[in-house]
């Protein structure tokens, strides 16, 4: 490694950028590391107590209603923090406008659900508790007001609110399962967390922003977010497909005691799928900004971000799937009983890495004003998910849907960028990280 090349190195380290961006990255890092560890360990006492059938039944809801969700959100998030960034003379303009779509956005969703819920099998149990977890979606239509603090690279303000709510439905669902409370009252749980959320976004928008009450509405701002966010709506939903249908075919295809196994799996793998989005979150600003000044410069963040991205996710994903198995099997946590789902665990990790990139490329997919690619890799990941999960749960059980998962990612979050020209440089990009030969190239220098 060359001295020229340390020195950079240095010289980025200890600007005032850097450090602005690391500290943002921190506080999400270390809020979500907290929330999640803390959801973990809950969920897995939960889990025990509700036993594999209640505990899938509950899994089943909420993957569920996880699809309206996505759909209520009507893929705004990443269309309001860029034009946020490139239009801040206009932000309530655009808070105001966001806000009044992601209301409506929950309303439709909601009342699509209560179409469905007459065509669905008689399981009156799963249907309610699908209704709270898509009513939730009014309160995360507050998330909105985090916009403003993602677009400025503050997120502790986020971080905060979403800690404290993370901690109170903690305690409410351990109360819960102190008083042997019935399987109703832990939806009932889940929709007060979201509303905790929203709540306590709210408070620190009217407390940091400038007059917080003088938002405004405008349709040009509203039939342009639609515009361009649809494609992220649907590719958003059929990313949701390809990370919750196997539990939804699993329910129907098996039964609730194989989707309790399957989640308590999911649960010890999907704990880390948040480091890629908050990763690609903090630094979007950073990705943004290189794109407006150099175009060498941005070129050259992303293939550090992929290469960083790939790190992170081995660095994990070894480990747990060396030691994951036994420390599911714990008394603490799910308990020898939830043995089953030592393999799926196994085989389930490995799609962090493509979680991971799929994170990192959909920000350049932003950047680049190519949503649709997007759309189209996960539509096309989607579908090998459904058509995976129909071959392989019938022969291998809940493995099957493991192996369906993990080569659905791939195909979504790599493979799919061979589908166009204009996404080959991102294939490219990908693949040396995944190769990790752009960093044996700086290793050589």
């Amino acid at each position: 490694m060359s001295v020229n090349y340390i020195a950079e190195l240095n010289k980025v380290i200890r600007s005032k950028g850097f450090l602005k961006y690391l500290k943002n990255t921190s506080w999400l890092m270390g809020g979500r590391i907290t929330q999640m560890g803390v959801s973990f360990l809950v969920t897995a006492r939960v889990g025990k107590y509700l036993g594999a059938d209640g505990f899938g039944a509950l899994g089943y809801s909420r993957s569920l209603g996880m699809l309206f969700l996505v759909f209520a959100g009507l893929g705004l998030q990443e269309i309001v923090v860029r034009n946020l960034i490139k239009d801040r003379a206009n932000e309530r303009k655009i808070l105001g406008t966001a806000l009044i779509l992601r209301f409506l956005g929950a309303v439709v969703a909601f009342a699509l659900y209560f179409v469905l819920s007459f065509f669905l099998p008689d399981d009156q149990v799963s249907i309610y508790l699908t209704y709270l977890v898509i009513a939730s979606g009014v309160f995360q239509a507050l998330d909105v007001f985090d916009y403003h603090f993602q677009s400025t690279v503050q997120a502790h303000y986020g971080v905060k609110s979403r800690s404290f709510s993370t901690f109170a439905f903690a305690f409410l669902q351990l109360f819960l399962v102190i008083v042997e409370a019935d399987l109703i009252w832990f939806g009932w749980a889940f929709f007060f967390r979201n509303a905790l959320v929203g709540i306590g976004q709210v408070i620190w928008f009217m407390r940091y922003f400038d007059k917080p009450l003088d938002l405004k509405v405008d349709y040009k701002y509203g039939k342009e977010m639609l515009i361009d966010g649809w494609p992220l709506v649907f590719s958003g939903m059929v990313v949701m497909v390809y990370m919750k249908v196997d539990q939804i075919m699993i329910k129907q295809m098996m039964d609730n005691v194989s989707v309790g196994y399957y989640t308590s799996a999911l649960r010890f793998s999907e704990i880390w799928f948040f480091l890629g989005p908050v990763l690609a979150s903090s630094l979007f600003p950073a990705i943004m900004n290189a794109k407006e000044k150099d175009e060498k410069l941005y070129l050259e963040r992303l293939q550090n971000f992929y290469n960083l991205n790939v790190l992170v996710a081995l660095a994990i994903s070894i480990p747990m799937a060396l030691f994951g198995p036994w420390f599911l099997e714990l008394p603490f946590l799910f308990g020898e009983k939830y043995a089953a789902a030592g393999p799926v665990l196994v085989i389930h990790i490995w799609s962090l890495v493509f979680v991971f990139l799929g994170a990192a490329s959909s920000k350049q997919m932003i950047a680049e004003n190519l949503q649709k690619i997007t759309l189209y890799r996960t539509l096309l990941g989607a579908v090998a998910n459904v058509v995976l999960n129909f071959i392989l749960i019938p022969r291998m059980g809940i493995q099957g849907a493991a192996i369906a998962t993990l080569i659905s990612q791939a195909v979504a979050s790599y493979l799919g960028y061979l589908l166009s020209r204009k996404t080959w440089g991102t294939f490219i990009m990908q693949t040396k990280a995944l190769t990790f030969y752009s960093l044996i190239e700086k290793l050589r220098k």
